[in-house]
């Protein structure tokens, strides 16, 4: 019994003895394990610190390195700068192409009208001497006159002029050619004397934009005074500069002499074949004291044959804004778009350029090549913009024109940085005139090469409307060529 006791009294001390070190066991399991999971917290804890610190560093890093591209930058954009404003200065001298203005056109301010005129004076004074007295008054029914006899002048170059004259009149004629003058003359005593000067070629075709209507009108009419000074002249009729309507060049008078002719005369400028201008003069006279019939030939040989007369600035406008032609500037390849046929090359080189029409309208072109670019010239609009503006106010496409009066700012704006368009009114040899200005930069694309430049049109002020719908088109689509 007591063995039993004993045994049983050992197992339980044994099986608790075996609890408690399962418990101790597993208690320092967990006491491992939670210290491992406290230490995996504070090494992801410290990694991420050292994560946030390095990435802290990172931002640091970048940051100095862009502080220190800015800088870079900031510096570059100022040397940038400062070498466009040498580069302007070395190739953009707005007073160097207003020199190089003046070099060219010196000498074009007047017209190479009437070269000779002295000679052809004297040759049409003995002429008009010598056929004059011959003229005889007659009875000419004006009612049923016809002018249906054609002449056609020629001169050496095979350049035409065709006028038309009463045969029934006139019936017999003969002409002299001088070196100056081609002349027809009526040969018969039993009417009135008729003699018909055609000059050769006094302008080429185009180009009496670029002259003053007032320089043309005062010349025109001292050589036919001087073709006709063997008369006295009354009842002079002459170009109106300043009419509502603006009308033909011309020259008309009435005729007396002391040996008792009396006569009329009529003139005006006329383009030949070629397109190139000549002086029509017609002379009538008769004996006697009344000039009747002399007055009505030269009236009706004024009318038959002054259509194609050259008319002032602002009489031929374009029909439309139509721009199906181009004015070309090789130099850069630009094209700009215009009328076709409208507008003739005057004179050109690889920084000036005109073109002009038979309204008196004229495009101008100045330009020269710079050595940046328009990233470059953006990063120096301080020095670019006053550039353009100068180049504009200076106008130095216009310099080459005669009789400019005067010249008044009307408007201006910038479409963009590097565009300037301003407007003007100016007065020129007595007429007004609208001018557009348009100074910009260029790339030449098939040169890689950068240009500035000012563009201008100059057109007549009553025809303003339609010249600046030209222009707004051309400025808008210009051309790489």
């Amino acid at each position: 019994m007591s063995d039993e006791i004993m045994n049983n009294g050992n197992g339980e001390e044994t099986a608790a003895l075996f609890v408690s070190s399962q418990k101790k066991k597993q208690a320092e399991e967990e006491a491992a394990k939670k210290a491992a999971e406290e230490k995996a917290k504070r090494d992801a804890a410290e990694a991420e610190v050292r994560r946030m610190e390095a990435e802290v560093e990172e931002r640091k890093r970048k940051a100095e390195e862009e502080r220190q591209a800015l800088e870079e930058a900031a510096r570059q954009a100022e040397a940038d700068k400062a070498n466009v404003a040498q580069r302007l200065k070395d190739s953009v001298n707005v007073e160097e192409i207003k020199s190089k203005v003046k070099e060219k056109t010196e000498g074009k301010s007047k017209l190479p009208i009437f070269i000779g005129a002295g000679a052809a004076a004297v040759v049409i004074i003995a002429l008009i001497i010598g056929f004059a007295l011959r003229g005889k008054g007659s009875k000419i029914d004006f009612e049923t006159l016809e002018f249906a006899k054609e002449y056609t002048f020629t001169d050496e170059n095979n350049s035409t002029v065709t006028l038309t004259y009463p045969e029934s009149v006139f019936p017999e004629v003969s002409t002299e050619e001088e070196e100056t003058l081609s002349v027809l003359t009526s040969n018969t005593d039993k009417s009135p004397a008729m003699m018909v000067c055609v000059s050769k070629p006094i302008m080429e075709k185009g180009v009496a934009g670029m002259y003053s209507a007032k320089a043309i009108e005062a010349d025109f009419s001292d050589v036919v005074n001087k073709v006709l000074s063997s008369f006295k002249a009354s009842d002079e009729k002459s170009t109106d500069l300043e009419a509502e309507t603006p009308g033909k060049y011309f020259y008309d008078c009435t005729l007396t002499a002391d040996n008792g002719q009396t006569g009329a005369a009529a003139a005006w400028l006329e383009p030949d074949s070629n397109g190139n201008m000549v002086v029509v003069i017609g002379v009538f006279t008769e004996k006697g004291e009344d000039p009747a019939n002399s007055i009505k030939l030269r009236d009706l040989f004024e009318e038959k044959n002054a259509d194609n007369a050259l008319m002032l600035p602002g009489a031929n406008p374009p029909a439309s804004a139509d721009t199906d032609g181009m004015l070309e500037i090789d130099a850069m390849h630009m094209g700009i778009i215009v009328p076709k046929d409208r507008f003739y090359l005057l004179d050109s080189d690889n920084e000036l350029s005109w073109w002009s029409d038979d309204n008196g309208a004229v495009y101008s072109i100045s330009y020269r090549e710079v050595g940046f670019d328009f990233d470059m010239a953006n990063a120096a609009l301080g020095e670019v913009q006053p550039m353009l503006k100068d180049l504009a106010e200076s106008a130095a496409g216009l310099k080459g024109l005669p009789n400019l009066d005067s010249r008044m700012f009307i408007s201006d704006s910038w479409p963009n940085n590097l565009k300037y368009y301003s407007e003007y009114k100016d007065i020129i040899g007595g007429v007004t005139y609208w001018e557009a200005n348009f100074a910009s930069m260029w790339h030449d694309i098939r040169t890689d090469k950068y240009y500035i430049y000012d563009l201008v049109l100059m057109a007549p002020s009553n025809n303003q409307d339609i010249y600046k719908q030209l222009f707004d088109k051309a400025i808008d689509r210009l051309q790489d060529i």
